[in-house]
């Protein structure tokens, strides 16, 4: 069975030193609880209390995370089930249209998001729409149609790198899914940081073109 894999960015940006996973990993947890905002902040360890993290390239002390859906309460956790994720966040509230997740960079840092993964509780649905956007709304990325498999195939992995900004909003559009809209979970959320570039050095980035490849990876 094959994993879908999507990539997305554009060229400029190679691979960061200062890189965060969000596995979810949080001991004593129950499923269905509220995922603890407190999760994914400053991370400068792999244990931090009873949260977990894979930092094996790096950390992202100057990073903030928050999490929402489009009444402003929190996700949910849950811990199997969801495709071949282990340690999920989703949208309880069955039928809300919104999955949100703010990064917010301090310290004259930038955030990048590298990569995550969606994984499905139920059957094969069409997500309508997933985007990137930056801290004044502007949309860095967008998918329309996204199919998500039945819980039964691999979890597809979506690698967007080269979007660098001081806030970064990952939003999944849950509209007119209904009673499945709480089968979509996200795991394994990879971000970096790296310093805000001089102004010669985003001259350059802005000469740079946007390119799009899908593939696939046994």
């Amino acid at each position: 069975m094959t994993k879908e894999i999507l990539t997305l960015g554009i060229l400029g940006h190679g691979a960061l030193s200062q890189a965060t996973v969000l596995t979810f990993d949080i001991t004593g947890n129950s499923n269905g609880n509220f995922l603890d905002q407190g999760y994914g902040d400053n991370v400068a360890a792999a244990t931090v209390g009873n949260f977990g993290y894979d930092i094996s390239n790096g950390t992202t002390p100057d990073v903030t995370v928050d999490y929402s859906r489009s009444d402003s309460g929190s996700l949910s956790w849950w811990s199997t089930g969801c495709s071949d994720l282990t340690n999920v966040i989703y949208n309880e509230n069955d039928g809300d249209p919104l999955l949100r997740i703010t990064f917010t960079a301090s310290n004259n840092q930038n955030v990048v998001l590298n990569s995550f993964d969606i994984g499905n509780f139920g059957g094969a649905v069409t997500l309508p729409g997933l985007s990137l956007k930056d801290g004044n709304g502007l949309t860095l990325v967008q998918l329309i149609d996204v199919p998500i498999p039945s819980f039964s195939s691999p979890a597809s992995t979506f690698i967007i790198g080269g979007f660098a900004s001081q806030v970064l909003v990952l939003e999944l559009d849950l509209t007119g899914l209904g009673g499945n809209s709480d089968n979509i979970g996200l795991d394994n959320i990879s971000f970096s940081q790296e310093a805000v570039p001089e102004p010669a050095t985003m001259l350059g980035l802005a000469a740079v073109g946007a390119w799009f490849a899908c593939r696939k990876r046994s």
